[in-house]
């Protein structure tokens, strides 16, 4: 299953680029819409594939920096984990893949309840993610303007 979208096309130079780099959290974080990714279609909530994927790279960054920060990682180990991150950054953007991941009911941390994915033995088509990002930024302020009381992800805290 897929998004009704159909994203055109698109093309992206892989690059060493000074954003987008182990400390720049608010770069990494831009790409990623509000609602984190997640969509509702008629009355199930999907988790897009796109991002699911980043949010796995995010969570490697995280892992990286911690390394770095406690000195248990060689300079030779942390530059190459940036240029890896770079890379497999860019090419999941490139991708753009729309594929629906079917969620699980799950539990925040503050007890709301929300959704997760795995992701596990899905199929996957990919397109130009500017165009899911949109999607998912319009379908994300439909849904929580039916119900502010839903958290997007297990880490979101309910806003004062």
């Amino acid at each position: 299953m897929a998004l009704p979208l159909h994203p055109r096309l698109a093309a992206l130079t892989v690059e060493d680029s000074e954003r987008y780099g182990l400390e720049d959290a608010e770069d990494w974080e831009s790409i990623v819409p509000d609602g984190h990714g997640f969509v509702r279609l008629d009355d199930t909530f999907y988790a897009v594939s796109m991002y699911h994927q980043m949010h796995c790279l995010m969570s490697f960054r995280h892992l990286v920096l911690t390394s770095a920060n406690n000195g248990t990682a060689s300079s030779h180990a942390i530059m190459h984990g940036s240029h890896c991150l770079s890379y497999l950054r860019q090419m999941v953007l490139c991708q753009a893949d729309i594929t629906l991941e079917e969620t699980f009911p799950a539990h925040n941390t503050d007890g709301r309840k929300t959704h997760a994915a795995y992701g596990v033995g899905v199929t996957h088509e990919c397109r130009d993610w500017t165009e899911v990002r949109e999607f998912a930024t319009k379908n994300y302020v439909e849904w929580m303007e039916e119900d502010k009381d839903y958290a997007a992800t297990v880490g979101d805290k309910k806003p004062e």
